[in-house]
């Protein structure tokens, strides 16, 4: 491949993914889903083929991005319209502690330990309390800042 094709194929993928970002809107990696995570894997995947694989053509690399984009925009408004969809494309939540008790039956579908859950909540309750320790040092003018 020539240096100017593959000029080409990187300023092409590059504006065609900047556009194609722009339509499927702007979301926090927080709020990204499992589908949303695979989704941009996926669509930078073709947007890399489409810049330095020879054997793909151009035609075939843009339809390739602008499908799968397409189906990732129609998936997230199935998602926000249908609850029925959501539960398919997301699944449900797992409650994993109720009442103050963990529930063990939650934690092996979600493929976790008793130990790692009891581990970040103490990790939560120690945070916390510092956080509570430092607001009542700073209402006692002893904070150590």
């Amino acid at each position: 491949m020539a240096l100017t094709e593959l000029l080409l194929r990187l300023a092409i993928a590059f504006m065609t993914l900047l556009v194609l970002a722009r339509l499927m809107g702007r979301k926090e990696i927080s709020q990204m889903t499992f589908f949303n995570f695979i989704s941009a894997i996926s669509i930078g995947t073709i947007g890399a083929s489409l810049a330095i694989d020879a054997t793909l053509t151009i035609r075939n690399g843009i339809i390739a991005l602008v499908a799968w984009s397409i189906f990732t925009i129609v998936l997230g408004f199935l998602d926000i319209k249908s609850i029925q969809a959501r539960k398919v494309i997301n699944g449900e939540p797992l409650i994993v502690v109720r009442e103050g008790k963990i529930m063990e039956g939650a934690l092996r579908k979600a493929g976790s330990t008793q130990i790692l859950c009891k581990h970040c909540s103490v990790r939560k309750m120690y945070f916390r309390s510092l956080t509570l320790n430092l607001q009542f040092l700073k209402r006692m003018d002893c904070s150590p800042s």
